[in-house]
């Protein structure tokens, strides 16, 4: 299973709209989704910034979207960016 981290509190509107391309709606006080793409099962998890760049550097999720300085401040490898 891929394990996707995306923003919740101001970067909603962004994991808004990705999840409404994956075929995902969002609902309050949710914070785990599964869906699949092309057949692979996508688990998503709804975070703070600064916890997906902690989870990515733990490699407790295979992809995050946060912001550069986050990765930064919590050393995660220049590899995983």
């Amino acid at each position: 299973m891929i394990r996707l981290g995306l923003p919740k509190g101001r970067g909603i509107a962004e994991t808004r709209r990705l999840c409404s391309a994956l075929g995902v709606q969002i609902k309050p006080g949710v914070l785990r989704y599964e869906t699949q793409i092309d057949g692979a099962p996508v688990a998503i998890f709804l975070m703070k910034a600064p916890d997906i760049a902690r989870m990515l550097r733990q490699n407790a999720l295979d992809l995050g979207l946060t912001g550069d300085d986050w990765l930064m401040e919590h050393d995660v490898a220049r590899q995983r960016w």
